[in-house]
């Protein structure tokens, strides 16, 4: 990104955290350096939301200060989510490949399907699982061969929507390849099933839909694993008995 209509240009640019942030210079100006974060509402496919943050100087190293403030704040954001994933759900920051998909389910229809988004079309500080299997819904690029490319869905994980071309996904997910997390997940949805109606009966039991049982079990995760994490921490309970 450049600011070529204030005749500023960039020295120095860092994608992080959904942020962009970016030094730049313009020698003709009163304050010569310029420091901006951009912040990203899909980070994943790049497409900024707004400006944050503007500050100007003309002292260079106080901008690099600034900048290299910001740059770390975001990259403390990171780290921290990752702690969190990690202590909480069992989360490493690693990737998936095309060796934890189905063989040749490249070429099949992703509807309905666990896919895995490859990890080189994701900012670098998301290449990871948690980011990249995805629960498909639709889309004209989820089917094999059709005019469109775009491929729509949520994460496993966070539940979040997103949308990737076809060309940018790994292919259908291997079940027994995934991560632990992944693979309770998976099992609580399944065992989230309603059971059936005795017959005769009025009320019939709601049947969730999958993307519905999959929300249930991303929740059923979290709380388990949360009491797991407090029932372990001898310095909680004290506080909790103290207080």
């Amino acid at each position: 990104m450049s600011y070529s209509e204030d005749g500023y240009t960039e020295l120095c640019k860092i994608n992080i955290n959904q942020s962009e942030i970016i030094l730049a210079e313009n020698p003709n100006a009163e304050n010569r350096y310029m420091v901006v974060e951009n912040r990203f509402t899909d980070y994943y496919n790049k497409s900024c939301d707004n400006n944050v943050f503007q500050g100007h100087t003309n002292d260079y190293v106080e901008s690099l200060d600034v900048f290299t403030k910001k740059v770390q704040y975001n990259i403390d954001c990171v780290k921290s989510t990752r702690d969190v994933n990690q202590s909480l759900f069992g989360i490493e920051p690693v990737a998936l490949t095309s060796a934890d998909c189905i063989a040749g389910s490249g070429d099949t229809d992703y509807t309905g399907k666990l896919i895995i988004v490859k990890a080189s079309e994701l900012k670098p500080e998301y290449r990871a699982a948690e980011s990249q299997i995805v629960l498909c819904s639709h889309g004209n690029g989820a089917r094999p061969n059709a005019i469109g490319t775009s491929v729509f869905g949520n994460e496993l994980f966070s539940g979040d929507s997103v949308c990737y071309g076809r060309h940018q996904i790994e292919g259908v997910a291997d079940i027994e390849r995934l991560p632990q997390w992944a693979k309770s997940m998976i099992k609580d949805v399944h065992e989230a099933e309603p059971p059936q109606a005795e017959p005769g009966s009025l009320n019939t039991p709601k049947k969730l839909t999958l993307q519905e049982r999959l929300e249930e079990a991303r929740w059923k995760v979290r709380e388990a694993e949360s009491n797991k994490n407090f029932d372990n921490n001898p310095k909680k309970r004290k506080d909790m008995e103290v207080t």
